[in-house]
């Protein structure tokens, strides 16, 4: 597994859950994410989102939208 920060368009689009990172004047914005493809039933088109709580998630677009990704690392033991 490459452990390095790779450009957003090589990331997995399955749904996995990755590490998400841009630069927002010269701040950097890390932030856990995944790829969820167009469903017109609940009216989301396909993009990376971010959970912001257990019950909803938004996109990641415009200034939010992520440059780099890295996978997540293994949780850790209880």
């Amino acid at each position: 597994m490459n452990n390095e920060w790779q450009p957003i368009e090589t990331a997995p689009k399955d749904g996995t859950d990755i590490i998400v990172y841009r630069d927002s004047a010269t701040v950097p914005i890390i932030r856990g994410a995944f790829w969820l493809d167009e469903d017109k039933h609940i009216d989301t088109p396909s993009g990376w989102y971010h959970s912001r709580n257990s019950v909803g998630f938004y996109l990641l677009s415009g200034l939010d939208a992520p440059t780099h990704w890295i996978p997540c690392p293994k949780l850790p033991n209880k």
